[in-house]
């Protein structure tokens, strides 16, 4: 019997399946800024729907809750936010006249021209409005005096007075820095007396106003001047406003201040009848409210009356000048 050589077949190659890619590990700072990377984008992206999602909201919103609460109609014709910088612009605010039923539409009662406003980061952590500069432009204000007593605006203050069955409540927290207000208009209509008054070129500046409990004791120094019918007024004060003293100190400047224009406003029963006369001071008003609650005020600084003419209720010539002037020292 020969021997067979039996032929082993070779075995098959097993398929190998494909392993698993090893993790990567990557170091902690790839890992934080990727982190960092995805927050920002976020943000941004949070940032950005409120820059193009808010102005159209805010807008009208601001339209709709303004003419409930006033019960007159509001426009704003453009409404800017800038979310990154926490800031809020408002322009074309009109707030229309109280209806008359007259066929002609009247102009509006309020109209302004721009406002900005930059709030604060710190709002948040003091759960209350820190506006670090509101700068208000070219407000216009339009009143008329429909009746001794009566204006057109009466039923917006009847709107806006306070409940008398709810209680008071705390007052609102605020903190208000770099306030300003620059070409600011009033437009008088007397109507009983059929006169009437401007005051324009309104300027006032505010450096700092707030009530926060960290900040009563700080100094304010506004600046306020006008002109009234073409009589220059110039003023400037330092105050506590919201400390328990209040001390304050106030400078008042006229130059050229002609009462003619005011003289119907005079009860008829003095015993003179101003004609005429021009007014001009430079005074110093100090307030201060003592321990006790008493007020301390003085006045010291100088007044005087210019080309002034008046005559009795019989008509007669009584008193006149060309110049009076007084310098009061220390007046209590």
């Amino acid at each position: 019997m020969t021997d067979e050589v039996l032929a082993h077949p070779e075995p098959k190659a097993t398929p190998q399946l494909p392993s698993a890619p090893a993790p990567v590990h990557r170091p902690p700072l790839v890992r934080w800024l990727r982190r960092l990377a995805l927050l920002a984008a976020v943000v941004a992206a949070l940032l950005l729907l409120c820059w193009l999602a808010l102005p159209p909201l805010l807008k009208w919103q601001g339209e709709k809750q303004l003419a409930a609460l006033l019960g007159r109609p509001v426009q704003i014709a453009r409404v800017e936010v800038q979310p990154w910088a926490l800031r809020l612009a408002l322009e074309g605010v009109r707030i229309g006249a109280a209806s008359s039923g007259a066929g002609d539409a009247a102009p509006p009662q309020f109209e302004l021209k721009r406002v900005l406003a930059d709030l604060d980061w710190r709002s948040l952590p003091k759960l209350a409005p820190v506006v670090e500069a509101l700068r208000i432009d070219e407000p216009l204000l339009r009143i008329a005096r429909t009746a001794p007593g009566h204006y057109d605006f009466d039923d917006v203050l009847a709107r806006l007075a306070p409940d008398p069955a709810k209680p008071a409540g705390e007052p609102a927290r605020f903190a208000l820095y770099n306030v300003e207000l620059h070409g600011g208009r009033v437009l008088v209509d007397d109507r009983p007396v059929a006169r009437s008054h401007t005051l324009d070129a309104l300027e006032l500046a505010l450096p700092f106003l707030s009530n926060l409990p960290s900040d009563i004791k700080i100094k304010v120094q506004p600046h306020l001047s006008f002109a009234l019918n073409g009589s220059r007024f110039d003023s400037s004060a330092e105050a506590t406003p919201f400390a328990a003293d209040r001390a304050s100190q106030l400078a008042l400047r006229i130059n050229g201040f002609d009462v003619a224009p005011w003289l119907p406003y005079l009860p008829g029963g003095l015993p003179l009848r101003l004609e005429r006369g021009v007014l001009a001071a430079d005074l110093a008003l100090r307030f201060a409210v003592d321990a006790g609650g008493a007020p301390r005020v003085s006045l010291h600084g100088k007044a005087s009356a210019s080309e002034v003419a008046a005559r009795d209720p019989g008509a007669q010539p009584l008193l006149g000048w060309r110049k009076l002037e007084v310098e009061l020292d220390e007046v209590q």
